[in-house]
Parts: C-alpha cells; structure tokens; sequence
C-alpha cells in the first residue's frame, strides 16, 4: 500500500467523524480538526480496522494528552512505518490481483 493509499483512508476515516470535511488537510492536528478523547479514539479504531493493526497504546495515550502535536502527516507516516513492519501486510492487500 503506498502512500496515497494510506492517506485516503485515513482521510476517509475522519470524514465519518466530522462533519466539516474542509478541515481535512495534510497538516491539521488532531487538535486543529477540535477532536475529543472520544473522537481520536474513535478515528484510531477506525485506522486499526482499516490498515488491520494495532496502534501502540504510548501514540494513543500521547495523542490525547498533546492532540496538538498529531499532524495527519504524521499519522500517514506511522501507518507507513508500522505497515512496513510487518513483511506482506502492505502486499496481502494488493497482491496478484489480475
């Protein structure tokens, strides 16, 4: 899965929680997108089901306490860095589709 994969359905996971999706940009913070401790967890459930992980509870519990500091980008490059972890996660999905 690349990027822009990953970066839709992360969008796609937050258009289900807001209303406004105008918001929706490559570097809003959670805190820009004014998510409550309900919300983010709700949006990391949904990221978890999507990509078929599990988030570290340290990233969950520091994107509650410091919402200001979780850009979108960064969360892209997270699931990218945790989804290359694990050999043929990113492969499993797209592979020899013909």
């Amino acid at each position: 899965m690349n990027r822009e994969e990953i970066r839709q359905k992360v969008f796609d996971a937050l258009g289900i929680i807001l209303v406004d999706k105008s918001a929706i940009q490559d570097d809003a913070t959670l805190a820009d997108l004014a998510l409550d401790d309900e919300d983010i967890e709700r949006f990391f459930s949904a990221l978890e089901e999507a990509f078929d992980f599990t988030l570290p509870e340290a990233i969950r519990r520091q994107a509650t306490a410091r919402p200001d500091q979780f850009a979108l980008d960064s969360i892209v490059k997270l699931i990218l860095h945790e989804l290359k972890k694990e050999p043929g996660k990113s492969e499993e999905k797209h592979g020899h589709q013909h």
